[in-house]
């Protein structure tokens, strides 16, 4: 499970941290000079605080690098594997049962409403087929499965992402009407009574919760979850010490407001992340936007720990 440290952090302790990281390459080489033009936006008095906040944000970001995040997936295709191959299959039995279930599914992604080839999913999907070893025609735009399920072609669909946050995406997809076949993923997949799946590199609890309330029938898997309490603007978070208990969410109003990061009602660039998520992570080349503003914002004189593409 991701967790935050939890810890007081302290400025040359944080630094080893990231020095580390980037020596290994689990963090990209530039992330050792943005830690430190990031932490030049917060005052170092003692009086605001912002530097020892800053350090303990700091401290719990976390970052998934490509590789990390095949092995993510590849953690997802495992658990998903349980729900194919019984326990008590001998190795041969296990073999035979998995290539058969290779070779009856097929694999589309998750998109936005507008879908363009910016979506994560495509690159998700490219990792899933190597990994698989797919031919490309078993890779499918959703409104294609809709179609190949109520053709009769096949009746095992996974779909693949690299993060589930609120969960908004994935259920848009599943419910969204297509206008060539005016059916959509849900009503096509119980027409047939296909068995799907969602796999994923990483996921919120709270996206996880919601999409089996509102997607029934749809069965999660992915290697990595989020706990409730990796968010900073939580009462309950594990990423702030007891001493910043209080103190940290209201650091990260009063900072975003400094810098103009408005209320949104939850939007993509509110104070607190997407819906209120507050996180503190990336992956790849990008940046969610369940994570908070402070970690990626670009306007004025603010320089990002980690930029959206």
């Amino acid at each position: 499970m991701l967790e935050g440290s939890g810890r007081a952090a302290n400025r040359e302790q944080v630094e080893r941290r990231v020095e580390f990281l980037t020596d290994i390459a689990v963090w990209p080489p530039e992330m050792l000079q943005d830690s430190q033009s990031w932490l030049s936006n917060f005052s170092a008095s003692d009086e605001s605080g912002e530097l020892a906040h800053a350090l303990t944000l700091l401290d719990s970001f976390v970052y998934f690098d490509d590789r990390a995040m095949r092995a993510l997936l590849a953690a997802a295709f495992r658990r998903l594997s349980q729900d194919v191959v019984p326990l008590h299959a001998t190795f041969a039995e296990a073999i035979d049962l998995w290539t058969a279930f290779v070779d009856s599914l097929r694999v589309t992604i998750v998109t936005d409403e507008h879908p363009n080839v910016s979506d994560s999913g495509h690159v998700v999907a490219r990792m899933v087929r190597g990994a698989l070893e797919l031919d490309t025609d078993r890779i499918l735009a959703p409104e294609a499965a809709v179609s190949g399920l109520l053709g009769g072609e096949f009746d095992r669909l996974i779909l693949v992402d690299d993060f589930i946050g609120s969960g908004d995406q994935f259920i848009g997809t599943w419910h969204r009407v297509y206008p060539s076949v005016r059916q959509s993923l849900a009503s096509a997949a119980l027409q047939v009574s296909a068995s799907v799946w969602y796999c994923t590199a990483l996921a919120t609890e709270a996206g996880i919760k919601r999409i089996e309330m509102e997607c029934p029938g749809v069965r999660v898997r992915t290697g990595n979850r989020v706990p409730r309490d990796a968010s900073v603007v939580s009462a309950t978070s594990a990423v702030w010490p007891q001493s910043q208990r209080v103190t940290g969410p209201r650091f990260v109003d009063e900072v975003s407001a400094r810098v103009g990061i408005a209320p949104s009602g939850g939007g993509e660039d509110d104070p607190k992340g997407y819906k209120y998520q507050g996180l503190i992570v990336a992956f790849g080349d990008t940046v969610p936007d369940a994570t908070i503003p402070l970690i990626r914002w670009e306007k004025g004189a603010w320089r990002p720990l980690r930029r959206k593409p």
